[in-house]
């Protein structure tokens, strides 16, 4: 399904032509990536941090595109998550959470994994990756905005965000393929 069916889609199930369906796709598409950590989300960029910090930390914004850090790694092996008062220059291999940045000791490069958000729908970017696995999450979540902004309350939104826990659930169990965990060491 694609940009134009979900404004079409909208507006034939109001029956209207003049409602401002690029607002509450929009509107939908906010809340899908507030709520949905899926694997098709996932990203994995090496960056490295880019100013050093009066503390002797190094500061490393998080991306444009970021939502939620999974986690990070450097030289192949995982870092440890402290809090702000525990971090040092000494903590390595550790990171920190502040003002919207990652604060790492030492300034060599990390790889991060992390849940990026999908890209908006446009006349330029017809499909994404919710249309491609939510259509339905999509325009019951965008109808409930059409049919508040018409005062027309209904039982949208329960239903998109039944498609949402659907969708987050598929995603689940693609992931782990239906094989029970092995433990190796």
């Amino acid at each position: 399904m694609s940009y134009t069916q979900l404004q079409s889609d909208i507006g034939s199930w109001f029956a209207r032509t003049d409602l401002p369906t690029a607002t509450f796709i929009s509107l939908a598409e906010q809340e899908m990536n507030r709520t949905l950590r899926l694997q098709g989300m996932e990203e994995i960029s090496q960056e490295t941090p880019g100013s050093q910090l009066d503390n002797g930390l190094w500061k490393l914004p998080y991306p444009a595109d970021f939502l939620q850090l999974k986690h990070i790694e450097r030289g192949g092996d995982r870092l440890e998550f402290v809090s702000n008062n525990q971090m040092n220059v000494d903590a390595d291999p550790a990171y920190t959470i502040a003002d919207e940045s990652i604060l790492l000791a030492g300034n060599d490069p990390v790889d991060l994994t992390y849940y990026k958000s999908v890209p908006v729908l446009s006349d330029a970017n017809t499909t994404n990756l919710f249309t491609t696995l939510g259509y339905d999450a999509l325009l019951y979540l965008a109808l409930d905005h059409a049919a508040n902004y018409m005062m027309q309350p209904g039982d949208y939104r329960q239903k998109g965000i039944e498609r949402m826990a659907e969708i987050q659930q598929q995603d689940y169990k693609a992931a782990h393929s239906g094989a029970p965990l092995v433990q190796r060491g």
